[in-house]
């Protein structure tokens, strides 16, 4: 959470008084004379009396302060601008009032196309959330003749690249980063040198595939690899694992029910389609097609969808 300069000034008035007596008891100092020490480097370097307490800088000299204080300053606000400016953004321009008339939609794209470095072919609905945490901005590319649809929501904390003609239907999910179960958390540091945002996250990057669709409301966990291309993720899922190319995956966790076309016809538009370079064998595709859709497995999975 990030307070105003007015919200962190009054808390650093109010507490810095509050812990200045504390420490006042433990050590030969005033209170007075704790109180104007935390509120110098509170000015200075960005650091609270909470802080201040933590890193033990009662029990520093004056230039272990300032080194400690600096080291702090560098952590904490060096990225804070950039995730404030994208905060900005993201409240301004996915509001609602930008979808009333179709200028206002166009100004929102463009804005979005701008800010993002999104190619002009892409369409960016209303209510689209893409921001990054833990201090951690992976990659972001986004192919041509894209959609973003309304709601969807884009964590870039973990790479995310997105293919060609892809459709990220209306409040799907999708996740790029994980956390550690026993990391230690940033707060619990006992000094400036062991402080670290980033600790206990872990990005997971995610490619989608050319003309893969994720549909409605679906989500791609973090660990995701892969949506391969002309994927599709019916609406609702939950997908857990990589998506090979052309399959149908359903449900929660989701699974394979399906491919949009044979391997032979999934050849023919990968040589119309790809210089050879790119595109996925013959092999490769009969195999995952008899792997997941072989007579067995389509038993399985007519079992698996009556309701």
């Amino acid at each position: 959470m990030y307070y105003s300069k007015f919200q962190r000034t009054f808390m650093a008035l109010h507490y810095g008084w509050e812990h200045a007596g504390i420490l006042a008891k433990e050590n030969k100092r005033s209170r007075l004379w704790f109180y104007v020490d935390i509120l110098h480097y509170f000015r200075k370097y960005g650091l609270g009396s909470q802080r201040y307490i933590q890193y033990h800088f009662d029990q520093k000299t004056k230039e272990e302060k300032e080194k400690a204080a600096a080291l702090f300053y560098k952590k904490v606000f060096e990225g804070r601008d950039n995730i404030i400016k994208y905060r900005k953004f993201i409240a301004k321009w996915s509001d609602m009032r930008y979808q009333t008339t179709r200028r206002n939609e166009m100004r929102r794209n463009a804005a979005y196309q701008k800010f993002f470095n999104l190619p002009d072919t892409v369409y960016v609905a209303y209510g689209v959330t893409i921001y990054y945490y833990h201090h951690r901005k992976g990659n972001f590319i986004v192919g041509d003749c894209t959609l973003l649809a309304r709601n969807c929501d884009l964590d870039i904390t973990g790479d995310l690249i997105i293919g060609k003609r892809v459709s990220i239907s209306d409040g799907a999910k999708l996740l790029t980063h994980n956390h550690d179960l026993e990391h230690k958390f940033a707060a619990a540091a006992t000094s400036v040198e062991e402080f670290d945002n980033t600790k206990g996250c872990n990005p997971t990057p995610l490619t989608i595939g050319d003309c893969a669709w994720v549909g409605t409301r679906a989500i791609i966990m973090p660990g995701v690899t892969e949506i391969g291309r002309f994927a599709i993720v019916a609406a609702g899922s939950i997908v857990e694992k990589r998506v090979p190319p052309y399959a149908v995956v359903k449900g929660n966790p989701a699974k394979i029910v399906g491919f949009r076309c044979s391997p032979e016809e999934a050849v023919q538009y990968e040589e119309a389609n790809y210089p050879p370079e790119n595109r996925i064998p013959y092999e490769t595709l009969k195999a995952n097609y008899e792997k997941y859709f072989n007579a067995e497995r389509r038993k399985e999975i007519r079992q698996w969808l009556r309701y």
